[in-house]
């Protein structure tokens, strides 16, 4: 981490228990600031910002082994760039976040472990392996807490989420964030039927493709799909947005409300008192905002808005024959 001075480090970032979580990297990147090669988890401090008093040191970031300047130490600070302080680890075998193995622990272990965190908040981070397609996996979650799940996830995953970020390295199945009322949840692979079905609040974003029903009934929630999305989607959606990068399977916005839909590519068909909408500036920035919280690097007019034509509210009793 800071070796001896002049030295090249012997254990970089990757040593660290746990693994980083966070990497800095200089302003202006030079091969020579850097000890030996150039990589992301190690950087060259010393003659770049003028401070002799770190020499040149090879900073494993995150992690600090020992105390930064501002605390115990003269001899090790951050005085190059904008003064950042590395903090203190408690013992060098510590670790970075918590991490439940599931070919050990149960579903019911994690769960409650994570409910737990609300009587009395003891970690922040979470790393959930060997998931294997399990169902359940972080529901009812209420805690401002960082969940890593690290491979395919099965049904209701992330469901009921209040206030967690929620991460998954794979796929999922059915009703991922159902029900959730906030907090964000990613998944880096694709989802199956009826993602963020109900939802309240919050943001998902699926980098792949959504199977049918994504956000059926959705009450609020802000979903974005990276890929495309099946039929039925957004059927009887009520609030909140629903932004798909791709293509649109038949019968999107059947029966909905007051859902904002926006679409890059092509929709099949429109369901039941669904329109195409005019895309206005408030429209533009919300969309642009959306996507760019989302990650993705889209343009928002490239995309058209379809929404309620709002016939449906009422009861018309001309047509009462056709029930």
């Amino acid at each position: 981490m800071a070796p001896a001075t002049g030295r090249q480090p012997q254990a970089g970032a990757r040593q660290i228990a746990g693994g980083p979580r966070w990497l800095f990297y200089l302003r202006h990147r030079h091969a020579q600031w850097f000890c030996g090669d150039s990589r992301s988890d190690c950087l060259q401090t010393g003659h770049s910002r003028r401070n002799r008093r770190l020499r040149r040191h090879g900073l494993g970031i995150p992690g600090a082994v020992q105390p930064a300047g501002y605390r115990k130490r003269q001899g090790l600070g951050t005085g190059p760039g904008h003064y950042v302080h590395l903090g203190t680890r408690a013992s060098r075998g510590s670790t970075l976040m918590k991490t439940v193995d599931l070919s050990s622990a149960t579903v019911r272990d994690l769960n409650q472990a994570l409910h737990d965190q609300v009587k009395a908040l003891q970690e922040r981070e979470w790393l959930v392996t060997h998931p294997d397609g399990a169902h359940n996996l972080a529901v009812g979650v209420n805690e401002a807490i960082s969940i890593d799940i690290q491979g395919h996830a099965g049904y209701y995953c992330a469901g009921m989420n209040q206030k967690a970020s929620i991460t998954v390295h794979g796929n999922v199945g059915v009703g991922c964030a159902e029900n959730m009322m906030s907090g964000a949840v990613r998944v880096k692979g694709s989802a199956s039927q009826a993602a963020g079905a109900t939802a309240h609040g919050g943001l998902l974003v699926i980098e792949g493709d959504a199977g049918a029903r994504c956000g059926i009934s959705m009450k609020g929630i802000d979903i974005v799909v990276g890929g495309s999305i099946g039929h039925m989607s957004c059927f009887m959606g009520q609030a909140g947005r629903l932004v798909v990068c791709g293509d649109a399977g038949d019968a999107l916005g059947d029966s909905l409300y007051e859902t904002r839909i926006y679409v890059k590519g092509k929709v099949e068909s429109l369901g039941s008192d669904c329109i195409a909408k005019e895309m206005r500036e408030e429209h533009l920035q919300e969309l642009q905002e959306l996507l760019n919280r989302a990650g993705f690097n889209e343009k928002a007019a490239d995309f058209k808005r379809y929404g309620s034509a709002r016939q449906l509210y009422n009861f018309k009793v001309d047509n009462a024959s056709a029930y």
